[in-house]
């Protein structure tokens, strides 16, 4: 009997693996399955979901908005939608976020507010010419302030600017009127403004829940409050305004319950019914401005303003003489030999003026007169004296010593010198007088020369006019300068004689030049020679009444092949 063939398949139906295919199975898949579970539940657990978005959530949501604003787009009704659910259910915590940014920002708008509305009130007065203009522009400089928030200040008793209708439960603004002169940045921000610091102010000090804030100061500017069961009005004045108008706030928060009650019971967010409160609010709107005073009668401006022209006019007219008669005592003063000691201007009678003068100087009242005042203007008591100005004393010398118009004087540390020519008996008076000229307290005259020694000057310059040339490398004359040499002289002779009648003796210089062709020894023998043979043409050796002196100066650069004559001048002055 044999068993069954265990390579037959059972036929029971139903293919089950061997056991150990089981647990080779096992072995090879089983971690993956486990791993697969546990993906599974992860997947269906939205905790885990959560958790795994929020690490990938901030790169996408970066990566998404550096390629479009698609994002930004559909965020944006949810973010709205929710600022505007937080404020509804929670505004307290709201206004109290945005405090720290709504304290500054509503400083700011009322300032570039308040700013706009001076410059625009500034261009509209400021050629305004009145006296009490001219008052606030003298206030403005002294103050600093502008000169258009001066005469605001000054004409305004107060002015409400803005008025806000306020829920009061939720903080936010139902409605909100505003002048012409001044205008909030964001209405919406004022109000929450409002509400945080009431709530701040309750919190703080520990008040109770129907205690109010009834006011407000905020630099120039009063923020007054009434309060209804619903609703707030807060009005913004500048200047100080009455207590009566605490009862038109009153009024006009019992006439907006009393005609939209309902509005305001059943109110949810939307402001658009309170349309109908903005003629209540605007009614809020008042201003007060001084009454100027009466002004004086016409006769009287007349009058005043007569009498200020007559004024002006003698005030110039004062400033003018003052000015004038300054410099008609400077211009006495600046002119040499007068010396002021005082002057005195007079409105009735003649102006006066003290001092000294010199005979010789200009006359004063000519100098008066140059500047419009006739002699009987002024009374000049002026003593004589004797000026030690230059000038004066050069014009002192030639009056007192009678010089001839060819003598000319120079004054200088007391010296006067005197220069020309004169006769001779001229000079010697004035040798004798000139010490005792005031002002002088020496006299020179070694360069004034008498008659015969203008004439000798007079031929000397035509001698050294003369130049007697020589050929190159030669001391011979020949016969065109042998003819200069015979002029020469007869010029030598003439002065002989002059020399003689005058009792003096002049010395002659007979100079010999050389070119630069040669060597210096060279030069300086043949100019020496020169010299010689003109003195030896001319007979040198003749003249009694004068020396000569026969130089060879060699080459130098401004010399040539010449002989010429000079004469010295220290010889020709009256002895």
């Amino acid at each position: 009997m044999s068993g069954p063939d265990p390579r037959e398949a059972p036929d029971d139906g139903a293919a089950t693996p061997p056991e150990p295919f089981n647990e080779l199975r096992s072995l090879l898949l089983a971690p993956e399955q486990e791993r697969l579970r546990k993906l599974t539940e992860r997947l269906d657990d939205p905790r885990h979901r959560a958790e795994d978005l929020s690490g990938v959530l901030p790169e996408a949501i970066a990566i998404r908005s550096r390629r479009d604003d698609r994002l930004l787009v559909s965020m944006r009704p949810v973010v709205s939608e929710a600022m505007r659910d937080s404020m509804r259910r929670d505004p307290k915590s709201f206004a109290d976020a945005l405090f720290p940014a709504l304290g500054s920002a509503i400083r700011k708008a009322i300032a570039a507010t308040l700013g706009e509305m001076i410059q625009s009130l500034n261009q509209v007065v400021e050629h305004t010419f009145s006296v009490r203009g001219l008052q606030w522009r003298l206030e403005a400089i002294r103050t600093g302030r502008p000169f258009a928030e001066v005469v605001m200040l000054r004409s305004m008793v107060y002015r409400v600017e803005q008025v806000f209708l306020v829920h009061r439960e939720t903080g936010l603004l139902l409605q909100h009127v505003e002048s012409g002169q001044a205008a909030v940045k964001d209405a919406d921000m004022a109000s929450a403004m409002l509400t945080a610091i009431r709530d701040f102010a309750r919190d703080t000090f520990d008040a109770a829940h129907e205690d109010t804030l009834n006011s407000l100061n905020i630099g120039e500017l009063t923020l007054w409050i009434e309060q209804g069961p619903h609703a707030i009005v807060a009005a913004v004045i500048r200047g100080s305004a009455p207590l009566s108008f605490k009862d038109v706030l009153r009024e006009t928060v019992e006439r907006i319950h009393l005609e939209q009650l309902e509005a305001l019971e059943d109110f949810q967010g939307d402001a658009s019914p309170f349309e109908a409160a903005r003629p209540a609010l605007e009614a809020c709107l008042v201003a007060q401005y001084a009454v100027p005073q009466q002004g004086a009668s016409p006769v009287l401006r007349v009058a005043l303003t007569v009498l200020g022209l007559v004024l002006l006019v003698a005030f110039g007219m004062w400033a003018y003489a003052s000015w004038s008669w300054s410099g008609a005592v400077a211009a006495l003063k600046a002119e040499p030999g007068i010396v002021v000691v005082e002057s005195d201007r007079s409105w009735f009678g003649a102006n006066r003026v003290v001092g000294l003068r010199d005979p010789l100087s200009a006359d004063p009242q000519q100098l008066l007169a140059a500047r419009g005042y006739r002699s009987s203007d002024v009374s000049l008591a002026l003593q004589p004296f004797a000026s030690s100005d230059p000038g004066i004393v050069m014009a002192r010398a030639r009056e007192v010593l009678q010089a001839p118009d060819s003598v000319t004087f120079a004054f200088e540390n007391g010296e006067l010198a005197a220069t020309g020519h004169a006769p001779s008996s001229w000079i010697e008076r004035a040798r004798s007088f000139a010490p005792f000229v005031a002002g002088v307290r020496s006299y020179r005259d070694t360069e004034l020369l008498d008659a015969t020694g203008a004439a000798i000057r007079a031929e000397a310059e035509k001698l050294r006019a003369l130049h007697i040339p020589f050929p190159l490398g030669s001391a011979t004359l020949e016969p065109e300068a042998r003819i200069v040499a015979e002029g020469s002289a007869e010029l030598l002779e003439r002065l002989d004689a002059m020399a003689r009648d005058g009792g003096r003796q002049l010395r002659i210089q007979v100079i010999g030049q050389a070119d630069a062709t040669g060597t210096e020894a060279t030069n300086a023998r043949i100019s020496k020679l020169r010299a010689d043979a003109v003195a030896e043409a001319v007979g040198a050796a003749r003249f009694r009444n004068l020396s000569f002196d026969l130089q060879g100066l060699g080459a130098t650069p401004e010399s040539d092949r010449t002989v010429t004559f000079d004469v010295d001048e220290s010889s020709l002055a009256h002895k």
